[in-house]
């Protein structure tokens, strides 16, 4: 009678047991979706920029196991910019246009990329970092001409070690245009006289069209600083000339 008093206990302690270890599972935190900067505006095709993604678990920065960012019309990585960085690992990754496959699997700062179709991911550049509950991924990127003209929601998804998970979180709108460029300039080398009239035509180009052009700029100068100068503006969107002051700290006319 006694052995199986024994018995009884010894089951009963296992039962607690597993009780306390499923409550203690079972209270474990899903991680959320943070913020994203820029969450809004306009960016450059074919240039490097760069987006920061912030990713939490109250349960901490160190339970956190792969971490998204996804650009696209709708949460599908179906020809998107959908970017991992698998914090257990040390990898950043990129998704393929058919959303089938990973490609890179590079440490953050190490000089490679990989691209697809709409972007290429910079590793050099990309950085990461935690504190406290909180993880800190600065993607680095080059929106490929695929984007042009296109209007992108931003979404950021999180996952722990446990396999819980944030789902899609909406946490900005991106619009992607071409940067302007200053064409040229006429005549660009010889020289001018000091106190005579001189005319000189300089080109900028948009391929979203002239009417994207807001302010273009002419410098002349031994560096390009506006200090003492020769460094005038023209506002297209006020039809307007400004010719900087010696000191570049304001515009005059």
């Amino acid at each position: 009678m006694l052995k199986g008093i024994n018995f009884y206990r010894a089951g009963l302690l296992v039962g607690v047991l597993m009780i306390l270890t499923y409550a203690r599972a079972s209270a474990a935190s899903a991680p959320s979706a943070g913020t994203l900067s820029p969450s809004n505006g306009a960016l450059a095709i074919n240039t490097t920029i760069r987006i920061t993604c912030t990713y939490s678990d109250a349960d901490g920065a160190a339970d956190l196991s792969v971490v998204y960012l996804l650009l696209n019309t709708s949460a599908s990585g179906v020809n998107g910019i959908y970017l991992a960085y698998n914090r257990q690992a040390n990898k950043l990754y990129l998704r393929n246009d058919a959303d089938t496959g990973w490609l890179g699997g590079f440490a953050p700062g190490q000089a490679t990329s990989v691209q697809n179709s709409r972007v290429r991911l910079l590793g050099q550049t990309t950085s990461v970092s935690t504190s406290g509950n909180t993880l800190t991924v600065n993607w680095s990127i080059q929106p490929l001409g695929a984007n042009a003209g296109a209007t992108l929601k931003a979404y950021l998804r999180a996952l722990d070690s446990t396999g819980l998970h944030s789902g899609w979180v909406q946490r900005g709108t991106l619009t992607f245009k071409y940067a302007p460029v200053g064409q040229s300039v006429t005549p660009n080398s010889g020289s001018a006289a000091i106190g005579a009239k001189t005319t000189v035509s300089s080109v900028y180009t948009d391929a979203d069209g002239t009417n994207d052009l807001s302010v273009v700029y002419f410098l002349v100068n031994t560096t390009a600083s506006g200090t003492n100068a020769i460094y005038l503006a023209y506002n297209r969107q006020t039809n307007r000339l400004f010719v900087r002051n010696d000191t570049d700290t304001a515009w005059l006319g």
